[in-house]
């Protein structure tokens, strides 16, 4: 390995971007065994992968068809990794003490004391830079299966979440900021959400796809607009900070959209129903595929038809690969309503044109 000029280091990151890169199943043994290879090379984080493998069953049937001497084996890595002050060590250890309450593994008793160990081990990780430690911290003080929930706390880790740039920090900072009427700031909303987009991060893509998508039956009931003192996008820049940018708005909500986020898929369908950011001319500057009305019609069809799909199923199939396990489906119900009616108005669109045809 090092007269290839590799090192542990590069074979763990390698792994992780296979796995990443895409859910398909049969990358998971490679993968595991990349990860099985930098570990003995000496890397710790390397380490930590391959026993979360083993513990979320990802991890290939073991040789000597031992598996639940391999599961062991994974726990006492995590134990092991967490005490030689290994962060993702510690990240995995804590999760699997909250685990074993969850599930009423432990006495009741002995539960804050387990609680009070992982939130220790936690910090200790956030300390070291692990961001995603701090999302995870933030999730427990908001939730109140383990504890009274304690917001302010709870916002005290987003942020430091938020400074090492974890995607997941930056959505629930963004949102507070968002859904807060009195001291929310839109515009700081909008920079949370922007950066946690360019990472990557659907349901930040959506949002940033929102704030520059301009709805035209909201903003025709501003109370400016209705006055005629403004036109709907001086109301839109009043309300979200931002202009309106049919581009950008396609363009964020395509990448939301490719991720299967609901709600990515609705709003793009939404633009494309009604025949905006079209203008070929200005599609080089974001790499948009150039489309007629008609092909937009078709196009937003399409994604009804997979919204609906992905809609009625939830109850037997609650995230898709692509949806990293960050949203359930089920929750985005409310949706199908909307989605149906604009499903069957396209529907009959399409078959009165072909019928001219």
């Amino acid at each position: 390995m090092r007269e290839a000029g590799f090192g542990a280091q590069d074979l763990s990151q390698f792994a992780t971007l296979l796995l990443s890169a895409s859910a398909d199943p049969r990358r998971q043994p490679l993968a595991f065994r990349l990860f099985q290879v930098a570990h003995q090379a000496g890397s710790d984080d390397a380490g930590y992968f391959w026993a979360s493998m083993v513990l979320q069953n990802t991890a290939p049937p073991p040789p000597s068809g031992d598996a639940n001497g391999r599961v062991q084996e994974a726990l006492t890595l995590y134990q092991q990794l967490s005490a030689a002050g290994n962060a993702r060590g510690s990240l995995g250890v804590a999760r699997l003490l909250l685990q074993r309450v969850q599930r009423a593994q432990v006495e009741k008793a002995q539960r804050p004391a387990l609680i009070e160990q992982a939130v220790k081990l936690y910090t200790q990780a956030g300390e070291k830079g692990l961001a995603e430690a701090w999302y995870d911290l933030a999730l427990l003080f908001q939730e109140s299966r383990f504890n009274p929930p304690d917001q302010q706390r709870a916002r005290d880790y987003l942020h430091k979440g938020a400074q090492l740039g974890h995607s997941g920090c930056l959505f629930a900072l963004g949102m507070d900021h968002l859904l807060d009427n009195e001291t929310g700031d839109k515009a700081e909303a909008f920079r949370l959400f922007k950066q946690a987009a360019e990472q990557g991060d659907a349901q930040s893509m959506f949002q940033v796809g929102s704030f520059y998508f301009l709805d035209r039956d909201k903003m025709a009931q501003h109370p400016d607009v209705t006055a005629g003192d403004k036109t709907m996008k001086q109301a839109h820049k009043d309300t979200f900070g931002v202009e309106a940018n049919d581009i950008e708005a396609r363009f964020w909500l395509e990448k939301s959209a490719q991720c299967d986020y609901p709600p990515g898929i609705l709003q793009l369908a939404t633009l494309l129903g009604q025949h905006r950011a079209l203008d070929p001319s200005l599609h080089q500057v974001r790499g948009l595929r150039s489309i007629d009305k008609a092909q937009a019609d078709q196009l937003s069809y399409a994604l009804l038809a997979k919204l609906l799909a992905i809609l009625k199923t939830s109850g037997n199939l609650p995230s898709l690969p692509s949806q990293k396990g960050q949203w359930s489906n089920s929750q985005f119900n409310g949706l199908i309503p909307q989605a149906q009616a604009m499903y069957e108005k396209l529907e009959k669109k399409i078959g009165d044109s072909s019928d001219k045809e």
